[in-house]
């Protein structure tokens, strides 16, 4: 509903990492679908009623990534189609047309913290990356893994896309709960 990942929210009581919960709501008075936006805003004031749920966001300086160009430069191929595409799983990352932006915000999903875009690199370029997602970072992976020729994701993205993630410290938002209690009945 608030489009963050785990790492951004702070705050909260325990059960909240823990406890899970089958919510069932009906929208009455509502013809049709909903699109996104409009699904999100209900879900947050869902959140908000059933859970009391009392949220802010807020800067925090904390460890972060920056996505900068390799010494040796990009390598970085102009996208062959128009339209944007992104996927990102267990050990891969694709896309055409994608921007470094987009490609930073990826990563973070990724790798479950904040990459910020420092490649100064504005267009658009297909990205294909594999790693293995067991190597330790900036290491081979080793023979017992199923493909043994992938690396960590720090190697591969700067063997196959010229680029490097440089850790550091720096602004990211982050989701702070203030309150937030178990949730009322269907």
């Amino acid at each position: 509903a608030y489009g963050v990942q785990e790492y951004q929210i702070s705050g909260g009581p325990k059960w909240m990492t823990r406890d899970r919960w089958s919510i069932e709501a009906k929208a009455e008075g509502f013809k049709g679908r909903f699109n996104r936006a409009q699904l999100l805003q209900v879900m947050k004031a869902l959140l908000a009623d059933r859970f009391q749920l009392r949220t802010r966001t807020r800067m925090k300086v904390m460890p972060v990534y920056a996505l900068v160009q390799a010494k040796s430069g990009p390598k970085l191929k102009a996208p062959a189609e128009q339209s944007s595409t992104m996927g990102f799983g267990a050990g891969f990352v694709s896309g055409t047309s994608v921007s470094m932006d987009l490609l930073a915000r990826t990563l973070s999903m990724v790798l479950e913290r904040p990459v910020v875009n420092r490649t100064g690199l504005n267009g658009e370029y297909e990205v294909h990356l594999e790693w293995s997602p067991d190597a330790p970072p900036g290491e081979s992976a080793d023979s017992t893994d199923l493909d043994a020729r992938l690396a960590s994701i720090f190697t591969a993205i700067q063997s196959e896309l010229g680029l490097r993630l440089k850790p550091t410290r720096g602004p990211a938002e982050v989701f702070q709960v203030l309150e937030a209690n178990r949730p009322s009945e269907n």
